[in-house]
Protein backbone atom coordinates (compact mmCIF):
# COMPACT_ATOMS: atom_id res chain seq x y z
CA UNK A 1 0.00 0.00 0.00
CA UNK A 2 1.44 3.38 -1.10
CA UNK A 3 1.54 5.80 1.99
CA UNK A 4 -0.96 9.01 2.00
CA UNK A 5 0.04 12.58 0.80
CA UNK A 6 -0.86 15.46 3.38
CA UNK A 7 0.11 18.94 2.54
CA UNK A 8 0.64 21.07 5.91
CA UNK A 9 -1.77 24.17 5.83
CA UNK A 10 1.27 26.66 4.33
CA UNK A 11 2.10 23.80 2.51
CA UNK A 12 -1.53 23.97 0.37
CA UNK A 13 -1.50 27.35 0.57
CA UNK A 14 1.56 28.15 -1.81
CA UNK A 15 0.24 25.43 -3.81
CA UNK A 16 -2.68 27.30 -4.71
CA UNK A 17 -0.49 30.78 -4.79
CA UNK A 18 1.98 29.55 -7.48
CA UNK A 19 -0.58 27.87 -9.55
CA UNK A 20 -2.66 31.12 -9.52
CA UNK A 21 0.67 32.79 -9.98
CA UNK A 22 1.52 30.97 -13.18
CA UNK A 23 -2.07 30.75 -14.29
CA UNK A 24 -2.00 35.04 -14.59
CA UNK A 25 0.87 34.78 -17.13
CA UNK A 26 0.12 32.70 -19.23
CA UNK A 27 -4.00 30.48 -19.38
CA UNK A 28 -3.37 26.63 -18.95
CA UNK A 29 0.18 27.12 -17.20
CA UNK A 30 -1.58 26.69 -13.56
CA UNK A 31 -2.96 23.79 -14.55
CA UNK A 32 1.11 22.81 -15.81
CA UNK A 33 2.58 23.34 -12.66
CA UNK A 34 0.08 21.67 -10.53
CA UNK A 35 0.70 18.70 -12.94
CA UNK A 36 4.12 19.04 -12.57
CA UNK A 37 3.91 19.31 -9.07
CA UNK A 38 1.77 15.68 -8.88
CA UNK A 39 4.00 14.24 -10.92
CA UNK A 40 6.98 15.09 -8.26
CA UNK A 41 4.88 13.97 -5.42
CA UNK A 42 4.34 10.54 -7.36
CA UNK A 43 7.71 9.95 -7.44
CA UNK A 44 7.89 10.50 -3.78
CA UNK A 45 5.12 7.93 -3.15
CA UNK A 46 6.50 5.65 -5.02
CA UNK A 47 9.98 6.00 -3.85
CA UNK A 48 10.22 7.72 -0.73
CA UNK A 49 14.07 7.82 -0.84
CA UNK A 50 13.71 9.88 -4.16
CA UNK A 51 14.29 13.34 -2.71
CA UNK A 52 18.00 14.92 -1.46
CA UNK A 53 18.34 14.83 2.30
CA UNK A 54 17.95 18.03 4.19
CA UNK A 55 20.37 18.75 7.29
CA UNK A 56 17.00 20.43 9.88
CA UNK A 57 17.61 20.00 13.04
CA UNK A 58 16.67 16.54 14.11
CA UNK A 59 13.66 15.89 11.75
CA UNK A 60 14.45 13.68 8.62
CA UNK A 61 13.83 15.89 6.02
CA UNK A 62 14.11 15.39 1.83
CA UNK A 63 13.53 17.72 -1.39
CA UNK A 64 12.51 16.93 -4.16
CA UNK A 65 12.36 19.42 -7.43
CA UNK A 66 9.77 20.28 -9.40
CA UNK A 67 10.60 19.21 -13.00
CA UNK A 68 9.92 22.15 -15.72
CA UNK A 69 9.94 24.80 -12.89
CA UNK A 70 11.74 26.52 -10.32
CA UNK A 71 10.36 24.84 -7.44
CA UNK A 72 10.80 21.98 -4.89
CA UNK A 73 8.94 19.77 -2.61
CA UNK A 74 10.80 19.71 0.93
CA UNK A 75 8.83 16.84 2.59
CA UNK A 76 8.94 14.04 5.37
CA UNK A 77 7.60 10.57 5.51
CA UNK A 78 6.02 10.31 9.10
CA UNK A 79 4.67 6.35 9.79
CA UNK A 80 2.80 5.41 7.11
CA UNK A 81 2.07 9.20 5.24
CA UNK A 82 4.31 11.45 3.58
CA UNK A 83 4.09 15.45 4.70
CA UNK A 84 4.93 17.75 2.74
CA UNK A 85 6.20 21.04 4.17
CA UNK A 86 6.26 23.49 1.71
CA UNK A 87 6.11 24.27 -2.13
CA UNK A 88 9.17 26.27 -2.02
CA UNK A 89 10.46 28.28 -4.95
CA UNK A 90 13.71 27.69 -5.26
CA UNK A 91 15.04 31.53 -5.13
CA UNK A 92 13.13 31.84 -1.57
CA UNK A 93 15.19 32.33 1.48
CA UNK A 94 16.69 28.50 2.05
CA UNK A 95 14.49 26.39 4.98
CA UNK A 96 12.30 29.40 5.58
CA UNK A 97 10.13 26.29 5.96
CA UNK A 98 12.17 24.73 8.77
CA UNK A 99 10.11 25.82 11.58
CA UNK A 100 6.84 23.68 10.00
CA UNK A 101 8.96 20.67 10.41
Amino acid sequence: MSPAVRFVPAARDELREAAAWYEERRSGLGDQFVDAVEVALELIVDWTAAGTPVEIGAHDVRRLSVIGFPYHLPYRVVGDWIEIVAVAHDRRRPAYWAGRT
